[in-house]
């Protein structure tokens, strides 16, 4: 089954979208198409994204020493530990099963 639904991406990158009564939970596969011809991005350069190749470390690093992040990544202070927040977005995204499912009979 396939619904359109429209939606609005956000200056910060984000997807808003309403969907209609009924619609069950789950995955879903999500195609953009953009709405106006006033696109941000060209289909040429759509294209030159998804045939990029991939960076090296080298090359990444590189990059990011010239171009910084201009703010936290994912709500980041500078007084956390990468690691544990990173563990901790991953402990929070995670579906952990009942306790009740792995009962000894």
């Amino acid at each position: 089954m396939i619904i359109e639904i429209r939606g609005r991406i956000t200056e910060l990158g984000t997807l808003e979208v309403t969907l209609p009564a009924g619609v069950s939970p789950g995955d879903v596969t999500v195609w953009i198409e953009p709405s106006s011809s006033d696109s941000a991005w060209t289909t040429e350069e759509l294209q030159q994204i998804q045939d990029a190749a991939p960076k090296t470390f080298q090359q990444l690093a590189q990059w990011l020493a010239t171009a910084p992040p201009t703010e936290p990544w994912g709500g980041l202070r500078d007084d956390q530990d990468v690691g544990e927040y990173i563990h901790n977005m991953r402990h929070a995204s995670t579906a952990w099963p009942d306790a009740s499912e792995y009962s000894a009979e």
